[in-house]
């Protein structure tokens, strides 16, 4: 009997095309080969169609070659000599052009980019500009004038790359901006800014971008009686416009895990489908013609598509919205052609024609959680069919049995919504919302079924009948109040979400397949690419395979299934149980946080150090620990700090450490005892004490520490030395840097925070060659006003390592420790330089492994 290859032939193709994808981003570059590959691959195909024979890997590689040259163009661009990176430099620049998507603004810079862009260069007469292919990404500093999408602006900026931290599995903001076609940022000032007097764009993706800005304007000059919170939520439920929600806000949300509730996907999507198809059928049901032709059904759905194409352009088309949208205009497509619809086949459609147009939308995490909620909903619900259909399928259904069978199908939805999607934010997030499935419950109705359509009605009120849209618009606003009250509530339960770590991809491979297997195992039906009648004698999942796969394991696929996840499960615990309690060597981490300082010492048999946590001088611009040191230590599966070390009390070195605190298991804070007059250093006192975090006086420190083989000593500043700071006015913040010496078998590392001139001979008179060590910090970033002679001199370090900005070490400071031998490391080069010492010697990692500096 021949048999169908796949029973849904989408899905392979579309595993195929993100394995390409995903090799096209590792291994960028080889063009010519793909396309050779690409080239034999389809006329295989077109040959095998010709003799109307079936073909099994051909289309397959087909679609690896094809995802691997789509991607090609943003993970190995190829520059125009009229592109925007041309001119990257600190020559400031009087350029022009049309602003392009959603405009976001803060109290203190506004942020935009720029598309046709054109540069007055002395390449172009004085009266000429010019033309320059790619965008632009804008940061204003100050209050600049109006203006919304698709009007021209000229300003005068400074042309700089985009620059990313380089820590190892951290985020790539650089590759994230790239694969939105931005290379370069701009920066300006609300003086150098105008708009130009012409008017915008008249295109139509530019009427949709200033339709949404006036709706948005709209929202807020009519609910000034609600708060901005709840103006915020609105415009993020109808206009997608969710970057201007607060962010202790958005936090609420995650807590409580009701953050899918922001983004508009299918619930949206198909409440407008819904509600259209409805209108259709009553309007069309008064036409003789279509009734007897039985065509009322099928144009109801070719003209429901309107509203939702219409709506999904007007809520900005994020990756879940087209997901939503294309699955949609397939169902409906399915009831205009009568034919049957097979909705895991339409999933892999859409992320099909999404990855087509636009193949970095693999790594967006909107498609990412998007398309594993609804793949999980769609094979958790198949394989549950019975439980929600028993009462369905007894006979007439009274209304009690119909509830009762909503409430149980709504509450399966949550549940696998939430399950295929908890790597994934753990992935990303770091969280696990316990309360997830009871705050949606008790949220999603409000908003799903009440806020939604309030705002989506008056949507559609508002070029018609704006004080109906005012009333629509209040009505949804007065229940996003109650909603956001009781995401509040949930939120604030103890214990509502947990911080947890990074999973590996191998961890996360386990749990989905231990989901599958368990699903799998309730309730046996046909599989992801099962024919509807396969049986384990019969075998046939891939036909190919048939030869190499003994019948026996088909038969005892419980059995292999459990061992295999067993072993799995613990390999991965005794990994980790050795990495980070069980190892004998010293592991010091160098962290790229720009502008500032933060070390991780593991030191042997488990004991964690953290020195410092960076950070900028605006946590509410970027929150260092939040975003990089957090994240790195999660990836390394910390949880609980032995000490952290506060080295002193200004911004790049302290900021950071403020998350630590109220998001890890600390128990010691070190400091030198200098106190700063700042918001910033308030807020980290509020945290210690919030925390209940020790903090041993300075002069009660011990000044050295014996921890499992490791020697950790504190050399600086001397004790007491607060008493000499009036008459010695050298002793500031960064001259009372605390300085710390962390010794294991051979090896030395000195971490000396920010002391200057004064305080590296001071230290040399106190310390003297004791201070000499393998590798060394460099101190203050790498600034001439540290870096002495003298004090390089008697370090004598063989590897420093600079933790400094974009702008790197000074060069002076280079060349003189290049002059005494030394192997140098900067974190805005190298990125995060990792150090490990054990028995066989000292080996230098660093991130980028073949930059220079």
């Amino acid at each position: 009997m021949r048999q169908r290859t796949y029973f849904r032939p989408l899905i392979p193709l579309l595993l195929s095309l993100i394995s390409g994808i995903f090799v096209g981003t590792r291994f960028p570059g080889h063009w010519i080969w793909g396309v050779l590959g690409a080239g034999a691959a389809g006329a295989f195909i077109g040959h095998s169609r010709i003799r109307r024979k079936e073909t099994l890997l051909s289309p397959l590689l087909f679609f690896i070659l094809l995802g691997y040259l789509s991607v090609q163009p943003w993970s190995a661009p190829r520059f125009p000599e009229n592109h925007v990176v041309r001119f990257i430099g600190l020559q400031k620049r009087h350029l022009s052009g049309t602003v392009a998507g959603e405009i976001r603004r803060d109290e203190k810079r506004t942020r935009f980019v720029l598309t046709h862009l054109s540069i007055k260069d002395r390449r172009t007469n004085s009266e000429g500009a010019l033309p320059v292919a790619g965008k632009l990404r804008v940061s204003c500093w100050g209050n600049p004038p109006a203006f919304q999408a698709g009007d021209r602006l000229w300003l005068t900026a400074r042309i700089r790359p985009v620059n990313s931290f380089q820590n190892p599995g951290g985020f790539d903001y650089r590759r994230y901006l790239a694969f939105k076609g931005i290379w370069a940022n701009a920066y300006t000032s609300e003086r150098d800014l105008r708009v130009a007097p012409e008017t915008g764009k008249s295109s139509f993706f530019y009427r949709i971008q200033g339709f949404r800005q006036t709706l948005s304007r709209f929202i807020d000059g009519r609910l000034l009686a609600y708060s901005a919170e709840t103006r915020e939520i609105l415009k993020a439920l109808v206009l997608g416009f969710r970057s201007e929600i607060p962010a202790d806000l958005r936090e609420a949300f995650s807590r409580a895990g009701v953050s899918h509730i922001l983004a508009i996907s299918g619930l949206h999507i198909g409440i407008v489908a819904g509600v259209a198809f409805w209108l259709w059928i009553q309007a069309l049901s008064c036409s003789g013609v279509l009734l007897r032709r039985a065509w009322t059904r099928k144009v109801a759905a070719l003209l429901s598509l309107i509203p939702v194409l219409g709506y999904g352009l007007l809520s900005g088309m994020a990756p879940s919205t087209q997901r939503a949208v294309i699955m949609v205009a397939v169902f409906l497509a399915a009831l205009f052609f009568e034919k049957e619809h097979e909705p895991f086949n339409t999933l892999a459609l859409a992320a099909l024609v999404i990855l087509l147009v636009h193949p970095p939308a693999l790594f967006s995490i909107s498609f990412q959680l998007s398309f594993a909620s609804v793949f999980s909903i769609l094979f958790g619900m198949s394989k549950t069919r019975g439980w929600w259909e028993r009462s369905h399928k007894t006979g007439k259904e009274s209304l009690f049995s119909r509830v009762r069978r909503w409430l149980v199908s709504f509450l399966l939805v949550s549940t696998f919504a939430v399950l295929g999607t908890i790597p994934i934010v753990m992935l990303y997030f770091n969280r696990v919302a316990l309360i997830s499935l009871a705050a949606n419950m008790a949220i999603v109705p409000l908003i799903g079924f009440l806020a939604v359509p309030g705002g989506l009605l008056g949507v559609c009120l508002f070029p018609v009948f704006p004080h109906g849209s005012a009333m629509c618009l209040e009505f949804s606003a007065v229940v996003i109040q109650e909603a956001i009250d009781a995401v509040h509530f949930f939120s604030r339960i103890p214990y509502a979400s947990l911080d947890t770590f990074t999973p590996t991809g191998f961890e996360m491979f386990l749990y989905y397949a231990a989901m599958g297997f368990v699903f799998h195992g309730i309730h046996r039906k046909k599989g992801l690419f099962e024919s509807p009648s396969w049986d384990p004698s019969e075998k046939g999942l891939f036909p190919f395979l048939d030869r190499y796969i003994p019948l026996t394991l088909y038969r005892r696929w419980k059995t292999v299934g459990i061992f295999i996840l067993v072993s799995g499960l613990a390999a991965d615990a005794g990994y980790w149980l050795h990495y980070r309690l069980w190892h004998t060597d010293l592991r010091v981490s160098v962290i790229d946080v720009g502008a500032g300082n933060a070390i991780l010492a593991e030191l042997p048999k488990g004991y964690n150090l953290l020195i410092d946590g960076g950070g900028f001088p605006d946590n509410t611009a970027f929150d260092v620990g939040a975003s990089v040191v957090a994240p790195f230590l999660r990836r390394k599966k910390i949880h609980f700090l032995d000490a952290v070390v506060l080295s002193h009390p200004n911004s790049d070195h302290m900021n950071g450490l403020i998350h630590i605190l109220r998001h890890f298991r600390v128990k010691a804070l070190w400091t030198n005892g200098d106190r700063e007059e700042s918001e910033s250093f308030h807020a980290f006192m509020r945290a210690v004490g919030e925390e209940q975090i020790p903090i041993p006086p300075y002069e009660k420190l011990p000044r050295s520490f014996r921890i499992n083989g490791t020697d950790v000593g504190i050399l600086y500043p001397p004790p007491g030395y607060r008493r000499f700071k009036e008459r010695e006015r050298w002793r500031n913040t960064n001259n009372n840097s605390m300085v710390l010496r962390v010794r294991y078998k051979n090896a030395a590392f000195l971490f000396p925070g920010d002391i200057m001139a004064q305080a590296e001979d001071e230290l040399i008179r106190i310390a003297g060659d004791t201070i000499q060590s393998t590798v060394m910090v460099a101190p203050h970033h790498g600034s001439k006003t540290s870096n002495t002679v003298a004090f390089v001199k008697t370090v004598k370090p063989r590897v420093v390592i600079v933790s400094a900005g974009n702008r790197g070490p000074h060069s002076k400071i280079l060349q003189r420790y290049r002059r005494f031998g030394a192997r140098i490391y900067s974190t805005h080069v190298h990125g995060a330089v990792r150090i490990l010492v054990d028995d066989s010697g000292i080996q230098i990692l660093p991130t980028v492994k073949d930059a220079r500096l």
